[in-house]
């Protein structure tokens, strides 16, 4: 025996913690209409993951917590937790856990989702299915026949009865393989399509990527002939340069120098040089003429003044002013006035022309006389310098020498300065363009001519521009962007081959997991008609009674996937009409001395006699730890009764039965009765007597 107690605290008309202990083969259930005792199997189905609030017979998860009552107030939480012996028999446990006891709990809030323990630690549903499926256990599976519930598995549609009997082989392990194995191979070609789309995306700037890489190798062609050609033109241009400066002349500055002193004699002997010299006498000689001239000129202007009367000069303007003044006044004291500055003024002018011209002659005289010393001081010099024209000419002539040679120099020292300062920015470029490695010529090298220097500056020149145009800026980023994004494409490649080895790999395990359902399926369904055909004939003493597989035709549209290579996609592209067999199972029975074709000619008690035919037929294929059968034989007769009792029994060797009813004889095969009462609104369970169970059944 596995199942060890059901504990239910909270739990829809359960109040209180109840606990069911299970140390028998049969285990009978017994009370009142509405005292609470199908909630029993409802909590069976809870604990076990049930997720239909409706198949519970609730509207909402509130519906399955205590809701407060005379007992008890409302209560927030509703708890049921199911308890396993898991001790090795036979060198094997029932469930792959290394623990003696299992325990599967569930809980529920009214303000929150359901929480599930396994062991006292919080899993998820789907560790719970993991743990269930493979003992043929499931929250809506054959083995637990809610109240009302026998004939289910008759009234159901054929592909829903086949459902039922794939639970009863145990064959929903292989289903929830099978669609978990779907769900990650959808997962997968998601991941595939992603993967597809992230190269892509890729795919140009990779591209452009590429092209700059191949770009900067080039460039980098390029920098290396350039460095070569860099170093010979310096080799030979330094050589060039050591060359020159070896050829230039000794001392520039002591030519200077000379030159110099030369300039500063020269210059001295100009100061009396017959070109100044003589301009200066003959300068002299033109002002003293002028002086002369203007001299004769004022002595006649005097002359001339003296003999001339001031009246006879009074202008005619001048008198008719007086007279128009004159008239215009009737004083007489200014008309005094006016008549005698009229006269002071022209007595006056005369007298003051004469005393300006004897002042003017007075100048010209005194300059005439200084200007005839300084003529016969300029005669004197222009003597005095005949005797150094010698001496300058010898000095005019060296000189002229001297600059002819200094000219030569500065202008071959000057070109070679140029060259020196060229040389200089040309390896800092150099440097610059193509690294250190560039400036790193031979020193000893021989002067070439100028014109294989004027080639390799062409050569240069054109090497430049094409790594200018080859872009070799910012190359280790390109590079190392270009080697980033390739180990990316790289990466996706590879993921995407791993994703399609898993999707191959996934697809297989599918086709596998379809074959092994189907396989075991019609294996199990051999067996099951066996075990059928035996309880069908004990129920109905005689008859036949077989389940057999009906195929429905359906269509359905698929995604086909392409081919996919480095650079396709994976995608739903094509769509494809194709049609799909989809098995269901029909049971066809034949009742002794009774003409019956098909399920919907049986009576009431027929179907009911047939479902539990059915039902212990799969019990018996592949056993569950439990099944729970509530009020199954509500409607058998006293005969059919002692049948399902000794039929139950045959089955209690295989499972544990859990049975929840009224039926005297199904009571009497139990190893233990629970009474369930309703008091003050709850569920009270008590364990009891056969006879006492009887009085509570009622």
């Amino acid at each position: 025996m596995h199942l060890k107690f059901l504990a239910l605290s909270g739990f829809k008309s359960f109040a209180r913690t109840t606990t069911l202990e299970f140390k028998t083969p049969i285990t009978a259930i017994v009370g009142p209409n509405g005292s609470g005792k199908s909630n029993v199997s409802e909590a069976l189905r809870f604990v076990l993951g049930e997720q239909s609030v409706k198949s519970m017979r609730g509207k909402r998860t509130e519906d399955l917590i205590w809701n407060g009552a005379e007992a008890a107030p409302r209560g927030n939480r509703a708890s049921v937790k199911l308890v396993f012996d898991n001790t090795p028999e036979k060198g094997k446990r029932l469930f792959n856990m290394d623990f003696d006891e299992v325990s599967v709990e569930r809980s529920v809030y009214r303000d929150a989702e359901s929480e599930y323990f396994l062991n006292g630690t919080s899993v998820r549903l789907r560790d719970i299915h993991e743990l269930l499926l493979p003992v043929h256990l499931s929250h809506g599976g054959y083995h637990i026949i809610s109240q009302g519930e026998a004939d289910r598995i008759l009234s159901a549609h054929a592909r829903e009865r086949r459902e039922l009997i794939e639970d009863a082989l145990g064959l929903k392990i292989y289903q929830w393989k099978r669609g978990e194995a779907g769900k990650k191979l959808e997962k997968t070609r998601e991941n595939m399509r992603e993967v597809v789309a992230l190269r892509r995306e890729l795919a140009p700037h990779l591209s452009f990527l590429k092209k700059q890489t191949e770009k900067i190798e080039r460039a980098k062609k390029y920098r290396e002939e350039l460095i070569a050609l860099y170093r010979t033109y310096f080799a030979r241009e330094n050589a060039a340069l050591k060359k020159t400066t070896e050829g230039l002349s000794g001392d520039v500055g002591a030519l200077r120098a000379e030159l110099t002193k030369i300039e500063q004699v020269l210059a001295r002997l100009t100061n009396t040089a017959e070109e100044k010299n003589g301009d200066e006498v003959g300068m002299f000689s033109r002002e003293l003429g002028r002086l002369e001239g203007e001299q004769g000129i004022l002595e006649r202007q005097l002359r001339e003044r003296a003999n001339t009367s001031a009246r006879k000069h009074v202008a005619f303007a001048d008198i008719e002013q007086l007279a128009e003044e004159v008239e215009k006044e009737t004083l007489v004291e200014r008309i005094k006035e006016q008549v005698r500055a009229f006269v002071a003024k022209y007595r006056s002018a005369p007298a003051a022309g004469i005393e300006g011209l004897e002042k003017r002659l007075v100048v010209v005289k005194k300059e005439r006389q200084m200007l005839e010393e300084k003529i016969k001081q300029a005669e004197a010099a222009a003597r005095a310098r005949q005797s150094a024209g010698e001496e300058r000419f010898h000095l005019l002539t060296r000189k002229a020498e001297l600059e002819v040679i200094v000219r030569d120099e500065s202008a071959r020292r000057a070109a070679l300065e140029h060259r020196e300062i060229d040389f200089k920015r040309e390896l800092g470029e150099a440097a610059a363009l193509c690294g250190r490695s560039a400036v790193e010529y031979e020193k000893g090298v021989a002067a070439v001519e100028e014109r294989e220097q004027d080639e390799r500056r062409r050569d240069i020149e054109r090497l430049k521009i094409r790594l200018e145009e080859a872009g070799g800026g910012g190359a280790l980023e390109v590079q190392k962007e270009f080697s980033d994004a390739l180990a990316r494409d790289e990466f996706l490649a590879k993921e995407l081959a791993d994703l399609e080895q898993g999707a191959v790999s996934l697809e297989s395990l599918i086709k596998e997991l379809g074959e092994t359902l189907d396989r075991e399926f019609h294996e199990g369904l051999e067996r099951i008609n066996t075990e059928f055909g035996k309880f069908f004939s004990v129920m109905f003493g005689g008859g036949t009674a077989r389940v057999r597989e009906e195929k429905v035709v359906r269509r359905r549209r698929e995604g086909v996937r392409e081919n996919i290579d480095e650079h396709a996609a994976f995608e739903a592209a094509l769509a494809a009409e194709e049609e799909e067999a989809a098995a269901g199972v029909e049971v066809e029975v034949s009742i002794p001395r009774k003409k019956i074709k098909g399920l919907a000619m049986l009576s009431g008690g027929e179907r009911a006699l047939t479902s539990i035919a059915l039902i212990f037929a799969l019990s018996s294929v592949k056993p569950p730890p439990f099944i729970v059968l509530d009020e199954t034989d509500a409607a058998l007769d006293e005969a059919n009764s002692k049948r399902y009792g000794d039929m139950i029994e045959g089955l209690a060797k295989h499972s544990q039965l859990i049975l929840i009813t009224h039926n005297r004889e199904t009571m009497s095969r139990a190893g233990v009765l629970y009474g369930i009462t309703m008091e003050r609104g709850a569920s009270r369970l008590l364990s009891i007597a056969f006879d006492d169970a009887l009085a509570v059944a009622k």
